[in-house]
């Protein structure tokens, strides 16, 4: 019996070759991408580009870096979690609602390490406005910031007792249900941002409005829109653009629920 040598494509080598090399580090820059791969810098942007269009990885809004969506996950090829569907899900919503108020959107979800939020997409580097560009993975405090308020409003009794202590669960009980009858929550007003509360110790001049992504009796996560305190007032802000954001908030659970596969 004779062997017969099938030629390879050498192209789908080279891409599965790139999703290798994301996959094994992670959110991966263009930098460690290329010295990686050893292939030339056009044919990388080639790879990445068709990569991307196929929704098998995306660019991060926030940090530019290269991750495998959850597209991967359905094929066997890598791990995600749910906030990484949600995330992949959000991206494109919350840069295309920033394009049109020009104020930034963040997307944050409660975090695994502890009771703060996390923030896990962000279209600031894209907001023609400068405003502190907070990596992704950044922490701010659950019961202080709008996106931390958000959450805990629209997140069922039992979950809010695990995160909250009994005793700032009363100072907090008024201002939860405030938010449920407006449907959106802000900043303390003592808030400086981050996971320090007290704006007197730390202020990163910014105000922000946020909004809950409620699926299934629970809360997928909250985007806002930051802006810079001194350059707009509240009531401009809710005039003209939290009905976007509450729109942009729909689309991104519509969407979830797609993906899910569910109804």
């Amino acid at each position: 019996m004779t062997k017969t040598n099938k030629k390879t494509i050498r192209a789908i080598e080279r891409g599965i070759a790139v999703v290798d090399i994301i996959n094994q580090i992670g959110p991966a820059s263009l930098k460690s991408i290329y010295e990686g791969s050893g292939l030339p810098r056009p044919t990388l942007l080639r790879i990445l580009h068709t990569l991307e269009q196929t929704g098998l990885i995306r660019r991060g809004l926030g940090d530019g870096l290269y991750r495998p969506t959850f597209k991967l996950e359905k094929m066997a090829i890598t791990k995600h979690d749910e906030t990484d569907l949600l995330a992949d899900i959000a991206a494109p919503t919350i840069n295309s609602l920033s394009e049109h108020i020009s104020w930034p959107s963040d997307l944050a979800v409660l975090s695994k390490d502890g009771p703060f939020m996390v923030l896990k997409e962000t279209s600031r580097p894209n907001s023609p406005f400068i405003l502190n560009i907070d990596k992704i993975g950044h922490k701010v405090s659950l019961t202080l910031s709008a996106v931390g308020r958000a959450y805990l409003a629209y997140s069922p009794p039992d979950k809010i007792n695990q995160l909250v202590t009994h005793t700032d669960l009363i100072k907090l009980k008024p201002c939860l249900e405030e938010i449920k009858n407006q449907g959106y929550a802000l900043r303390d007003p003592s808030f400086g941002g981050g996971t320090d509360p007290l704006r007197s110790q730390y202020d990163d001049g910014l105000d922000a409005l946020a909004v809950a992504l409620p699926y299934n009796g629970e809360v997928l996560g909250c985007i806002n829109i930051a802006w810079l305190r001194k350059a707009v007032d509240l009531d401009s802000i809710k005039s003209n653009y939290l009905k976007p954001l509450q729109l942009a908030a729909r689309e991104i659970v519509k969407k979830y629920i797609a993906a899910s596969g569910e109804d």
